[in-house]
């Protein structure tokens, strides 16, 4: 399943970062706050359920995103910080970044 989270019409960047994030049992920060970032494309590639956050304070009560395996999730023109909790440790994020 893809989950959408497109706000604007506005293209990813210019210049890209991949990155991979492996499951933790507490809640993991994916992404700092960044005015030059364009979007931003997380995969679960874990067998996990893993839910997203935009902000601190994520639970599994107080999340904006459920993602389950292989799910994608695609952030446009958002540009604060974004955290992950894992149900299960296994697995990983894949996550990109986009930069104008």
């Amino acid at each position: 399943m893809i989950v959408d989270a497109i706000h604007s019409t506005a293209l990813f960047g210019d210049c890209a970062e991949v990155e991979t994030f492996p499951a933790q049992a507490s809640a993991l920060q994916l992404t700092d706050k960044d005015v030059t970032r364009t979007g931003t494309i997380i995969v679960n590639d874990s067998n996990s359920v893993v839910w997203i956050k935009y902000g601190a304070g994520i639970t599994s009560t107080n999340y904006s995103f459920k993602l389950r395996r292989d799910d994608i999730l695609i952030i446009d023109d958002f540009r604060g910080e974004v955290y992950a909790l894992w149900n299960a440790v296994n697995g990983q994020i894949i996550l990109t970044n986009y930069f104008r």
